[in-house]
């Protein structure tokens, strides 16, 4: 709000000494007609941010390994700072929605198919990669199965990473995960009996080993973004790539296995709140958690802008007049 007062005067009625002790006698009753402006209640809220701002520092001083208590997912949390200051937890879940299935449900029933159909199609690819590798086998896939869950579970602590959970929710949505995967591709596996390319077992269908990439590559999209999950995708692809090469798989076998890992890290995350409340942790918020949202009130404690007034007399002379303006910043 800004106040501007304007007068111009003739010197014939006012002396220079009355004219500016006129203006002063304006300016105080501008100052103070300013200052009246400030109700108790803005006095009383200017107190409490002062006293939020206090208990933000203390808070800081907690021992690492302690944590804040919450009264559910979506509730405050139950301290006194909590419900002073209204903090939440910053649990992001994954909802469970109906096109969340297209995709791994297309990949799985295409793999499927692959089985009994399209015999022509899958001799073929195992004849190109015959010619490409010769006799020459490269079994790296064994171990860079396993990379994206080791992403999964460690990209998180990288500073200024953006993620939906701390780390106990990270171990509760992978070990989800993983034991859904395994379940689901040993028992397909040993009732389905497809033999592997080089006859050697008869448990090709679906990749094993493909479920495990993807599965990781998945939880890295979900949990992280596209961004980091696409380096998860590019470890499973090649994996999947590889189990063909090395004539250990199908490429209906790849495939299938994509889609039920893709599928078993999305059912993980769908359950993530009722494991939560299993066990007990829809009541608590890590302390990784706690220093996020205290940062996040410091700053905007830090970004209040605080008020300023002024007030500037002028005299023109060669207009005859004089006046005063009042100015006050926000």
């Amino acid at each position: 709000m800004i106040f501007i007062y304007i007068c111009v005067l003739n010197r014939t009625f006012f002396s220079m000494r009355r004219l500016f002790l006129f203006f002063y006698i304006i300016s105080l009753f501008g100052a103070d007609y300013c200052q009246s402006t400030e109700t108790p209640d803005s006095i009383s809220k200017i107190k409490e941010a002062e006293i939020k701002e206090a208990e933000i520092i203390k808070a800081d001083s907690i021992a690492d390994n302690e944590v804040l208590h919450i009264l559910d997912a979506n509730g405050g949390l139950d301290t006194p700072l909590a419900r002073k200051l209204k903090i939440k937890p910053t649990v992001g879940y994954y909802p469970f929605r109906w096109h969340q299935l297209l995709t791994p449900g297309v990949m799985i029933a295409a793999g499927s198919a692959g089985v009994n159909c399209f015999i022509g199609f899958k001799e073929g690819i195992k004849a190109d990669f015959s010619k490409l590798r010769g006799d020459r086998y490269l079994h790296f896939d064994d171990y860079i199965q396993y990379l994206p869950a080791v992403g999964y579970l460690g990209v998180g602590f990288i500073p200024g990473t953006k993620k939906r959970g701390d780390f106990v929710d990270r171990i509760l949505c992978g070990a989800t995960a993983y034991i859904l995967m395994a379940a689901t591709t040993n028992a397909i596996k040993y009732a389905v009996g497809e033999k592997r390319p080089d006859s050697s077992t008869r448990n090709s269908f679906p990749s094993g080993h493909s479920a495990n990439a993807f599965c990781g590559a998945e939880l890295m999209r979900i949990e992280y973004g596209n961004w980091v999950g696409l380096a998860g995708y590019a470890v499973a692809v090649t994996t999947g790539v590889m189990r063909m090469y090395n004539e250990r798989h199908w490429w209906n076998d790849v495939i299938a296995g994509a889609g039920i890992g893709i599928l078993c890290a999305r059912a993980a995350y769908w359950l993530l709140p009722l494991e939560r409340k299993l066990f007990k942790r829809n009541r608590r918020i890590s302390r990784e958690h706690e220093l996020e949202v205290l940062e996040h009130e410091r700053s905007k404690q830090m970004k209040k802008k605080e008020t300023a007034f002024t007030a500037v007399p002028y005299y023109d002379a060669s207009a005859r007049g004089a006046g005063v303006a009042f100015a006050a910043f926000f």
